[in-house]
């Protein structure tokens, strides 16, 4: 762990090479804000995702719902098989 620790401690991020320019890694990031500021202000003033639109982030939240909805549901059931299992060994 201590050495591990260290490691982080004297960590000298590089430079990356992106489409033959030699940037830093803040400037990289910077510039992935700047493209995802952009696209979220075109998304905003799209038909698409007008009041009565189809919304990512509500259609990801309903996917994450269903799935925990059907992760409860197997859990449920295998309870219930666990209880029946315990019964019949308790007879």
């Amino acid at each position: 762990m201590r050495g591990f620790k260290m490691a982080c401690l004297s960590y000298n991020p590089t430079n990356v090479n992106y489409r033959d320019n030699n940037m830093t890694r803040t400037a990289l990031i910077g510039i992935r804000r700047g493209l995802l500021d952009s696209v979220i202000d075109s998304i905003q003033s799209c038909d698409l995702f007008s009041k009565d639109g189809i919304y990512p982030r509500r259609y990801f939240e309903d996917l994450m719902l269903d799935q925990k909805m059907a992760s409860e549901q197997e859990f449920n059931q295998k309870k219930v098989a666990m209880n029946k299992q315990q019964k019949a060994d308790f007879q």
